[in-house]
């Protein structure tokens, strides 16, 4: 497997987790467990940065006899890689920094400043990572915003759902958090939607490339994925939400579809490593 596709996916899971930490504190839920989740997700995007940038370091590892600096700014300056490959790296280590310094000055969990701060760099992550993606080498600004969008629409889907998954009575019952947040998820799955086919159409998709290109085999994988994720949502929202069925089953059943979810959503994040590192057809 290419290993720039296991940076890649080591870098979405760690936005993931972040970001997950970050609704987490929203929410009011700034715990221990919570801010080392936070942790780890800020570490394996700082890993997933500094492993990207080892990887594409390989085609200049013949020349190291020459003189090392003017070589660095060689990679730097003529590589997309050695611009923006590791630039989640100081984001994440100032998320981390912020987190763990609003816990102590504000309690058991993060005042709104460090809060705002850590939403702030978490957006600016996002659109570091779109801008080092096929938006950002081929196509230019308009499609870079429509790539960091749908990345973040994808980051805070999943981020809500991994959210619902910690069993805590100060959170109160999932069905009640699952109304909650039913609507916010709608609104995200159709930005993710309306942005994914955007940015196919800006790559040049035409709908037989869906199916006689790998790239366009992939998009078709993901979206069975997001089908599959919606159909659990689904579920629950207009069937597992009814009052007679919290009654009979509580959360036992409503937690099961949601981890069912998750797993869906996790699985999407693996294929967009995939497709980060495929060409469209039209490039």
């Amino acid at each position: 497997m290419d290993p720039g596709i296991l940076m890649g996916l080591l870098k979405l899971l760690g936005l993931a987790l972040l970001a997950t930490g970050f609704c987490l504190a929203v929410d009011g839920r700034y715990t221990t467990p919570v801010r080392r989740l936070a942790t780890v997700g800020a570490a394996a995007l700082v890993l997933g940065g500094i492993g990207e940038v080892a990887f594409t370091l390989a085609p200049i590892a013949e020349r190291l006899e020459e003189p090392l600096i003017p070589l660095m700014m060689e990679y730097v300056r003529d590589t997309r890689a050695g611009r923006l490959a590791g630039a989640p790296i100081i984001p994440a280590l100032i998320a981390c920094v912020v987190l763990r310094y609003t816990h102590r000055a504000h309690g058991p969990q993060p005042g709104g400043p460090g809060l705002t701060v850590v939403g702030v760099l978490l957006a600016t992550v996002t659109l570091l990572m779109a801008s080092g993606g096929h938006a950002g080498k081929m196509l230019g600004g308009g499609a870079v915003a429509i790539q960091a969008l749908h990345i973040a629409a994808g980051i805070a889907w999943i981020a809500l759902v991994l959210s619902l998954l910690p069993t805590n009575v100060r959170c109160g019952p999932l069905a009640l958090r699952l109304q909650r947040v039913g609507n916010l998820a709608l609104v995200l799955v159709i930005v993710i939607a309306v942005t994914g086919v955007l940015a196919a159409w800006l790559h040049g998709m035409r709908p037989e490339d869906l199916t006689s290109s790998r790239y366009g085999l992939l998009i078709l994988l993901k979206s069975g994925l997001l089908v599959l994720a919606l159909s659990a949502a689904a579920w629950n929202r207009f069937h597992g939400l009814r009052p007679q069925q919290v009654a009979a089953h509580g959360d036992r059943r409503l937690r099961a579809v949601v981890v069912r979810e998750a797993a869906a959503i996790l699985a999407i994040l693996a294929v967009a490593a995939v497709l980060a590192r495929t060409m469209p057809p039209g490039a």
